[in-house]
């Protein structure tokens, strides 16, 4: 079965994240994204998404925001056995997706809580160094 990730935002946002996979990854045939722009239905592109989903493809679907248009106009592509969606998309994410390709629920579960693990608030410690080593 062929696997496909598909990136939906707002504007610009999933293009762009596109991009940057590829610039970290290197060419990637399998990722598709698409952005909704201003003034656009969001239904509409949910259904030209509908019509490049192939039943021989495995895809999962990276939005941007749970409960944003875009989430909710795909939950129609979920009476397709074999799609899934997962909201708040971000880089991480979208590269544990294409390298690890989750078959299962479980395994996208996992996933999802590593990835979550790499969301910190960074400062800087310089609790390593004292006096002397001034």
């Amino acid at each position: 079965m062929e696997y496909k990730v598909i990136l939906i935002s707002h504007n610009d946002f999933a293009e762009g994240l596109r991009k940057a996979l590829e610039m970290i990854m290197g060419n990637l045939s399998q990722l598709k994204a698409y952005g909704l722009q201003e003034g656009e239905n969001p239904d509409l592109l949910i259904q030209k998404i509908r019509q490049e989903i192939a039943p021989s493809e495995q895809v999962i679907i990276l939005a941007d925001i749970f409960g944003g248009s875009m989430c909710n106009s795909a939950l129609r592509l979920l009476d397709m056995e074999n799609v899934t969606l997962v909201a708040g998309m971000n880089l991480p994410l979208a590269m544990e997706i294409i390298l690890m390709k989750p078959k299962t629920k479980e395994a996208l579960d996992d996933l999802i809580e590593h990835v979550k693990s790499g969301i910190k608030r960074v400062e800087l410690d310089f609790s390593w160094c004292n006096d002397e080593d001034e």
